[in-house]
Order: C-alpha cells, then sequence, then structure tokens
C-alpha cells in the first residue's frame, strides 16, 4: 500500500473515531467509550446489556440490533426517548413489534408497577427470546406487568405468511407480511397468526402509547384497530413511515383526528416538527408521532437532555 493510500485509509479511521465518540450515547455515558474499547482489544461481546433506564437485556451480539446495543447501548435513540417522554406512569401500552424485548423493556420501566405492557411478536424464535428477557425484570417492584401476544397484528383475523429473507440471521428486524419487501428473491415464509388489535384490547382498555415497527405493514394494523383509533382510545402513536406524506397510513390516522409530528434527532434533544404534505423519511428519520393531544405531546419534548441515556 502506498503511502498516500495508507494516509488517506488511516485519516478515514480517524474521523469515524471521531464521530462515534462525538454521539449522545458515548458523550453522555463515558463508561460506554470505555466498554467499547475493551470489547475491541479483547475482541469479546457480552450477550447481557445493562440498559441506561436499570434493566437487564439478553442479546445476540451477532445481530444488527444487539450489536447496536451492546456497542452503544440503546437502539434507535430518537424512538427510545419518544416512548420515555410520552409514557406516563400506570399506564397500558403497547409494543407492536416487540423484537427481543428492548422497547418492551423501556415501557415496562416508564409505565412502573402499576403499569401494563402488551408485547405483540408472531416470529416463534424472537418469542422464545422476548419472553427469556421479560423473565430478567419481570416481577420486580419496579417494572410494569408484561402480556405477551403471539400473533402478527392486520386488519383481518386468520393466519398470515411472514417473509424471511436469508439476512434475517444477521437482522432479525427485517420480517414482514408484506411480501417482496425483503430483496431476498428465495426468501422463505412462515405461518403466523394474524388478529386485529380491536379484538385483543378490552373495551374499557385506554392506551397511553403505543409503538409500532411492522416493517411496512402498518396501514393493515392501523386498519385493524378502527375501533380504537376511532373511539381515541390510543393517545399516542410512535411509528415508522418510509414514504413521503401524505401516505395511506398518515391519511387513516389523520382521518381519526390525529395530529402527526415528524421525529427528528439533535444533539442535546429530540424534537417535533410538524408533518405535512411532502415530509419525507429520506431527509431524517423515518419515525413519527401520532397524538390524541398534540400540546402534551410538545410539552414532553420541550426539555434539553436524553431521559433515555439518563440525562
Amino acid at each position: 500500500m502506498s503511502t498516500s493510500i495508507l494516509a488517506v485509509a488511516t485519516t478515514e479511521k480517524v474521523k469515524e473515531r471521531i464521530y462515534w465518540l462525538t454521539r449522545p450515547w458515548y458523550v453522555l455515558r463515558p463508561q460506554q467509550v470505555v466498554d467499547r474499547i475493551t470489547r475491541e482489544w479483547s475482541g469479546g461481546a457480552p450477550d447481557v446489556v445493562h440498559l441506561p433506564w436499570g434493566l437487564d437485556l439478553r442479546v445476540d451480539p451477532s445481530d444488527h440490533i444487539g450489536s447496536t446495543i451492546v456497542r452503544t447501548g440503546v437502539y434507535d435513540l430518537i424512538v427510545s426517548e419518544s416512548l420515555l417522554r410520552l409514557t406516563d406512569r400506570g399506564e397500558t401500552t403497547i409494543d407492536a413489534g416487540a423484537n427481543i424485548g428492548y422497547m418492551t423493556s423501556l415501557l415496562a420501566a416508564a409505565s412502573g408497577p402499576s403499569g401494563r405492557v402488551i408485547a405483540i411478536e408472531p416470529h416463534p424464535a424472537l418469542l422464545d427470546r422476548l419472553r427469556s428477557n421479560i423473565t430478567l425484570w419481570s416481577g420486580g417492584s419496579v417494572t410494569a406487568s408484561v402480556m405477551v401476544e403471539a400473533v402478527a397484528l392486520s386488519s383481518e383475523r386468520g393466519t398470515g405468511q411472514l417473509s424471511i429473507g436469508d439476512d434475517f440471521g444477521r437482522n432479525a428486524g427485517i420480517g414482514s407480511l408484506e411480501h417482496g419487501s425483503t430483496d431476498e428473491a428465495d426468501c422463505r415464509t412462515i405461518d403466523v397468526r394474524l388478529e386485529r388489535l380491536d379484538m385483543l384490547i378490552a373495551d374499557d382498555v385506554h392506551i397511553g402509547v403505543m409503538k409500532v415497527d411492522v416493517e411496512g405493514h402498518e396501514e393493515h394494523l392501523f386498519e385493524g384497530a378502527s375501533r380504537l383509533l376511532e373511539a381515541g382510545r390510543v393517545r399516542d402513536i410512535v411509528f415508522e413511515e418510509h414514504h413521503s406524506l401524505p401516505s395511506p397510513v398518515s391519511e387513516l390516522l389523520e382521518g381519526y383526528g390525529y395530529t402527526l409530528f415528524a421525529l427528528e434527532q439533535r444533539y442535546l434533544r429530540p424534537q417535533l416538527s410538524p408533518a405535512h404534505a411532502g415530509t419525507s423519511a429520506a431527509s431524517g428519520s423515518p419515525s413519527y408521532v401520532a397524538t390524541k393531544d398534540p400540546a402534551r405531546a410538545l410539552a414532553r419534548f420541550h426539555r434539553v437532555g436524553w431521559k433515555s441515556l439518563g440525562h
């Protein structure tokens, strides 16, 4: 390798290190830097991570979600922070697309011992890992009770096919009911039970916060929650939308009287920005907040700092 090529490679490596050292999860949690450097030197990675809100989570360090949590201590900081800011103690919350339980743990900690979390996950392997993680922190005096539903939420009840591509072993968050959503021409499918959210939630239950991450099946999920949404029994929804607005999902939620905000990550805090026609996920985070109480939501995002990082 020539001297010039080596110099460029070294410069890029230094820039990369400077970049990740200046991220909030390292600046506000210096021990995370020490832990990452120690792991890089030793070549090892833990399979149980102590999360910033005090709960342990068993992860797969070879998986995208697990490796991110091991390296940074958090996953999807902007969504994590949103759930913590929007959730009140004692509320019932929903984690739709719970995966291994990272967001479930956050909702359980935020809603506290008098709260309840409904964790919804259809994939059998992920269900086992979700239940295993719940045993690490359930039954304690600081977390909400957690109920697991082994279903996929959709517009109709029945049986559906969850598409699983070859990359699932490296990223367990890509399973989808939307066929063709993966890049794998020969992706396999597994049968899963489909359920309408309306059928899972009793008529007298109100939901404080619902996190939705179902890999493109959001519109069908919300169609299956029409009674809940029409009655205004879900206050805040944090969801992904990879299309520019207006989209079928945004129009559906606005039709039920929700106000939409785009989630943007600033260095010192998250920010809610009005979601209007032309707003595009390509310009930043693909996550949005739909709320029945926009004044409350804006007030919750006014504070500087990151509660999800302990600051």
